[in-house]
């Protein structure tokens, strides 16, 4: 798996099921779960480019409307992106305020743009032959299973560190790491996963009851 991965943004995050593909990216299009608007972009890496927008990014964006076209070269997502935006400039917002403004993406904003772009993803889909992923849920179960090896090896780990930090330094100390590995959770959660199947036993049981729940 690549190390660098090109984005149409900057502020990359990691993440135990990265998705970067030699050569082939990804134009993304994120509608926001309680109001008419909407991220387009393109990047190599869709699920570190939405952690990068929203931390808790699986509860901000509606993912079952969200939806991805493959392409197989960087150069052919970054040329539809650019098509996409044109027709829908005219229609161009401000990003919402929770935004993370070190995101970037300022300019990639829309309202009411859901349906057009939908279409422009189908038509491209029928005439360039890309791969449509039209509901961004679907995806990310898949590519979960697929990597389900590195959430387990990753959720043990910040486990242990996160355990560690709260038994034996400051109150509050192991705080990063339980935010981190419960976000984890609970997307695998929002998308009617089977936890005790994806992480070790003592990372379910501390998702359900916490240290002291023993």
């Amino acid at each position: 798996m690549q190390n660098a991965t090109i984005e149409s943004e900057d502020d990359i995050v990691e993440t135990p099921w990265r998705t970067a593909f030699r050569g082939r990216c990804f134009v993304y299009l994120l509608p926001c779960r309680d109001r008419d608007v909407a991220k387009i972009g393109f990047s190599t890496d869709p699920i570190a480019r939405m952690q990068s927008l929203h931390p808790r990014y699986f509860d901000f964006f509606d993912l079952e409307r969200a939806a991805l076209i493959e392409t197989d070269y960087v150069r052919d997502a970054r040329a539809l992106e650019s098509v996409i935006k044109k027709i829908c400039r005219d229609s161009a917002i401000s990003p919402p305020l929770v935004i993370k403004p070190a995101a970037g993406g300022r300019t990639e904003w829309f309202c009411g743009v859901h349906a057009r772009t939908t279409q422009l993803f189908e038509s491209s889909q029928v005439e360039d032959g890309y791969t449509l992923h039209a509901n961004l849920a679907d995806w990310l179960r898949a590519r979960i299973a697929t990597h389900g090896g590195g959430l387990f090896d990753w959720s043990a780990h910040e486990y242990q560190i996160a355990e560690l930090l709260h038994f034996n330094a400051n109150p509050g100390a192991g705080t990063r790491h339980e935010k981190a590995l419960r976000a984890a959770l609970d997307l695998c959660r929002s998308l009617n996963l089977d936890i005790a199947t994806l992480v070790p036993a003592a990372v379910a049981h501390w998702y359900l009851w916490g240290f002291e729940g023993r």
